[in-house]
C-alpha cells in the first residue's frame, strides 16, 4: 500500500517567465522530485523565468519514485532528482539513465558524478551525529559511529530506519570499508541497545533538538536547520582520527532518463543548478555545494577540514541491495 505522503504527491506546474538568451528556445520539464518542495520550488521558479522552460514536478519519497520510474515501460519524467546518489546510481546500473552534455557538468569533479555521467551530485551532505548540549558536556560527545554499540548509550540514541535510503547508503559504505562482520555486529549492536527508529531525519532531529534523546544519527544540514530554530545542539563529525573511516557522504543529484522528450531542457536545468543554484543550497539548506568557489553558509564546517571517507558512490550502490538484505535478516 502507497504511504499517505506518495498518495498526496502531486504535480505542480511552474509559472513561465521570459526568456533570457543564455537559455536558448522555451520548453518543458517533467521532473520527479524526492527532494521537497519548499527546497525546490523557489530553485525552479527562477530557472523558469530566466529560461522560459516550464517544470512539471512530481514530488515524492526518493525510493518511491525510483520504483515507479523502474516499473514504467516508457518513462513520463525526463530527469529524477533524489537526496541518495546511490539510488541514481542503480538507475543507471539497470539502463534507465543516458548521459549528460559535457558542457552542463565541466565543473563537475569526477567523484560527484557517475562514471558514464548518466548522474550528477548537485550538492553535498555528510552523515553526523547531533548531540544535544543540555544533555551532554563536550567531552562526553560520541568521537564514532562505532561508540553507538556501547551500553552507556542504550537508550540515548535516535536514527532512521531502513525507509531512509540516506541510512541505507551509510550502512554500505561502512560495509565496504569495514566489511560485512564489523558492520553486522555495529547493527546488531545498535538493536540491543534499543535504538529509536524514526521515519525520517526531521523526526530524529527534532526529538534530539527537544531533549528526548542526547544523540541523534543524521545528516549534517538537519542538524542545522535545527540549532536554526534555537535548539541546544551541536554537530559532531564523528570518525575524524588519523586511524578512523572518516565521515560518510553523499549527493543530492540529478539523473537524465533514457529516452527523454526534453533532455536538451534537462542539461539546461542541471547547468543551472551546478551555478546560480549552488548558492542557493548552501544558503538556504546548509549544505556544502558541488562548487568548490561558492562559499559554505556561516557557521557551517568547511569540507575542507573534514576527513571524509574514501568510498565511493558506484561502491555504496553495488552494496545497496545486499544491505537492505543484511537489515532486514537481523530485523531492523
Amino acid at each position: 500500500m502507497l504511504s499517505r505522503t506518495f498518495v498526496r504527491t502531486f504535480i505542480s506546474t511552474l509559472a513561465v517567465g521570459s526568456a533570457l538568451p543564455a537559455f536558448g528556445q522555451n520548453g518543458e520539464i517533467t521532473l520527479y522530485s524526492g527532494r521537497k518542495e519548499a527546497l525546490l520550488k523557489p530553485l525552479l521558479e527562477e530557472f523558469t523565468q530566466k529560461s522560459g522552460i516550464k517544470v512539471n514536478v512530481k514530488y515524492g519519497k526518493d525510493s518511491q519514485l525510483v520504483t515507479q520510474l523502474t516499473e514504467e515501460k516508457q518513462a513520463a519524467a525526463d530527469a529524477i532528482l533524489v537526496s541518495d546518489a546511490t539510488l541514481l546510481d542503480d538507475l543507471a546500473r539497470k539502463g534507465k539513465l543516458q548521459t549528460f552534455s559535457a558542457a552542463a557538468i565541466s565543473k563537475v569533479p569526477a567523484d560527484a558524478k557517475a562514471k558514464d555521467s548518466s548522474w550528477v551530485g548537485l550538492s553535498r551532505r555528510a552523515r553526523v551525529l547531533l548531540v544535544n548540549t543540555k544533555m551532554l558536556k563536550p567531552e562526553q560527545y560520541p568521537k564514532s559511529m562505532f561508540e553507538l554499540t556501547d551500553k552507556k548509550w542504550a537508550g540515548k540514541v535516535a536514527s532512521t530506519g531502513l525507509t531512509q535510503s540516506a541510512f541505507v547508503a551509510q550502512i554500505a559504505g561502512m560495509k565496504v570499508l569495514k566489511g560485512e562482520k564489523i558492520v553486522t555486529e555495529w547493527l546488531s549492536g545498535l538493536k540491543s541497545n534499543k535504538t529509536a527508529w524514526f521515519e525520517d531525519h526531521t523526526q530524529v532531529r527534532k526529538a534530539v533538538g527537544k531533549g528526548e534523546f542526547p544523540v541523534g544519527v543524521i545528516n549534517h544540514y538537519y542538524g542545522h536547520l535545527e540549532k536554526a530554530e534555537g535548539s541546544p545542539v551541536e554537530i559532531v563529525y564523528a570518525d575524524q582520527g588519523e586511524k578512523d573511516m572518516g565521515a560518510l557522504y553523499n549527493y543530492s543529484s540529478i539523473g537524465l532518463i533514457k529516452d527523454a522528450k526534453n533532455a536538451a531542457n534537462v542539461n539546461k536545468l542541471t547547468e543551472f543548478l551546478l551555478t546560480e543554484g549552488q548558492k542557493k543550497f548552501a544558503e538556504l539548506n546548509f549544505e556544502f555545494p558541488i562548487d568548490a568557489t561558492v562559499p559554505v553558509k556561516v557557521g557551517v564546517k568547511d569540507p575542507k577540514t573534514i576527513k571524509f571517507s574514501p568510498v565511493t558512490i558506484e561502491q555504496m550502490g553495488a552494496e545497496r541491495e545486499l544491505t537492505l538484505a543484511l537489515g532486514h535478516k537481523l530485523g531492523l
